[in-house]
Parts: C-alpha cells; sequence; structure tokens
C-alpha cells in the first residue's frame, strides 16, 4: 500500500503567498462621476465652450452642461433664477461684487472690444474722441474722417449687454449714445449688420472677429492679446467666472484648469491673460 507523501514545506509557503496576495489586491477605484451647469453671456460664450471641449476630452467622468444667454445681465439671472453652478460673464456691476447680495468671482481673460466697420471703409483707426462723437451723433459723414462721403450709421448693443456697458464706460463716459443709433441683441448680428452696411461701425467682442469686416485702431493700437496686456489698447475689461457661492468640487476644478492649469494656454492664445 502506498503511503501519501507530505506537501514539500516550501510548496506550501509558496501556495499560502499566492492566497494572501490574492486576498489583499487593492480592489479598483470607483470612479465618481461629475456634472455641473454653466451659462455664458454672448462675448465670453466662444472661449468657453473651447474650454469646456477641451477639458472634457481628457476627463470622461466629467459632464458640463452649458447653456448661452443673450447677455450678461440675462447671465447673472439665470444664475440665481435657473440655479446654474457657473456663470461666465463680460461685465459684473459693482452691487454684485460687495454687499449681501455679493457673489463670488474670478477672472479668467481680458477681452479687448474691437472697432469694426465695412470692409469697404478706408479709414484704419480712430480716436477716442473721434469715437464718442460718432457714437453722440456729432460726426455724421465719414469723408470728415478720410472716408467716402457716406453717412456714419452707429451700432450699438441692448440694454444689459455687457460689451455695450464696458463700450459705454471706456469711450462714452457721461455721455449717451445717439438715440438714433442702430440697436442690434448679440455680437453674431452686430457682425452681420456691419458686414453689409458701408456707413457703419459698431462694436463687439474680440471673440466675435470675422473676415467680412474691418478691424480699426484705437488711439493707434491694433487689438490683440499682447496690445491688451501691456496697456497699449485702450478697450479692454475682463471675462469672469461667477458662482453664487464659493463652489467646491467639479465647479473649482474646472475654474483652477481654466487660471493655472493646461486651460489658461487655450485662454492666452486669442486673449490676453486674466488679471
Amino acid at each position: 500500500m502506498r503511503t501519501k507523501r507530505p506537501i514539500c514545506p516550501y510548496v506550501y509557503l509558496f501556495l499560502c503567498s499566492l492566497l494572501l496576495v490574492a486576498c489583499t489586491q487593492t480592489p479598483t477605484p470607483t470612479v465618481e462621476f461629475v456634472h455641473f451647469r454653466l451659462v455664458a453671456d454672448s462675448s465670453s460664450a466662444p472661449l468657453v465652450d473651447e474650454l469646456v471641449a477641451a477639458y472634457l476630452a481628457s476627463r470622461p467622468h466629467v459632464t458640463i452642461q452649458v447653456e448661452h444667454a443673450a447677455n450678461a445681465e440675462r447671465t447673472l439671472e439665470a444664475l440665481h433664477e435657473r440655479q446654474f453652478d457657473l456663470a461666465s460673464i463680460s461685465w459684473l456691476p459693482e452691487e454684485a461684487k460687495t454687499g449681501d447680495s455679493a457673489l463670488w468671482y474670478r477672472p479668467f481673460a481680458r477681452d479687448a472690444i474691437v472697432m469694426i466697420t465695412h470692409p469697404t471703409n478706408p479709414v484704419g483707426g480712430l480716436t477716442l474722441l473721434q469715437l464718442r462723437s460718432m457714437f453722440q451723433g456729432q460726426t455724421l459723414t465719414w469723408d470728415v474722417l478720410g472716408g467716402l462721403f457716406v453717412d456714419v450709421i452707429p451700432v450699438s448693443r441692448e440694454d444689459g449687454a455687457g460689451t455695450r456697458l464696458s463700450f459705454e464706460a471706456l469711450v462714452m463716459g457721461d455721455r449717451d449714445v445717439s438715440p438714433t443709433a442702430v440697436v442690434m441683441p448679440g455680437n453674431d448680428m452686430v457682425v452681420e449688420y456691419v458686414s453689409a452696411t458701408p456707413g457703419a461701425i459698431a462694436y463687439v467682442s474680440s471673440g466675435w472677429l470675422a473676415p467680412a469686416i474691418n478691424l480699426l485702431a484705437v488711439q493707434g493700437a491694433t487689438p490683440s492679446p499682447a496690445s491688451v496686456e501691456n496697456g497699449r489698447y485702450l478697450l479692454a475689461r475682463p471675462f469672469y467666472l461667477v458662482a453664487r457661492a464659493e463652489p467646491g468640487g467639479g465647479p473649482v476644478e474646472f475654474i483652477n484648469w481654466v487660471r493655472e492649469g493646461a486651460g489658461r494656454e487655450i485662454v492666452i492664445r486669442r486673449y490676453a491673460p486674466a488679471p
């Protein structure tokens, strides 16, 4: 009768070690999915759309619902009323920065407000005084500025538009835009109107420049990220990321990526960096 041979102690130790490793392997961590909502005004929307697309490309666990509002005023209303987690705006009123209703905000880019005319207009640049006179309705024809003998048609934005508020603060001061100015509800509609109207002059965010329009220098400086950053181009304003209170989680990770991470490289391709 054959007797069973005992298991070699080395084999026994090897089998025990395999069992121990199997029992102590670190489990695969569960990925926490992140979702938040962001609303952007007309001026900042092109940049925000580009930033969100780049952010999501390497983060399959994150979703960001982006909606566009007509202007800065509507964007702030949407932030409060429709409970968005973040807003991107081109104008932040002083009352939103102070007092009991103060919002949490961070600048993330500096945008040039660019002056545009019809592509056939030979005038290449204007001073702030000339711009003010045109939008007040005091300069009536382009020939006095070296252009063609056509009427000056100032084109402005609707009430509540951040670009209009910035333009009036930077150019008009305490003077009003002429009541005869054409009013357009959106950067895209401003560009479309100017590209079809020889006498028109208007202002838009730099994110809405198009080949079908002529870009003007202001006080001898052409708008660019460099001229905005060094202060030579005077018609500039910040873009802000805004929340109702200090954000956390997904929104703050996105904000940090935009301001200090890879998103900043996207910003400075076409805009000056945040102040």
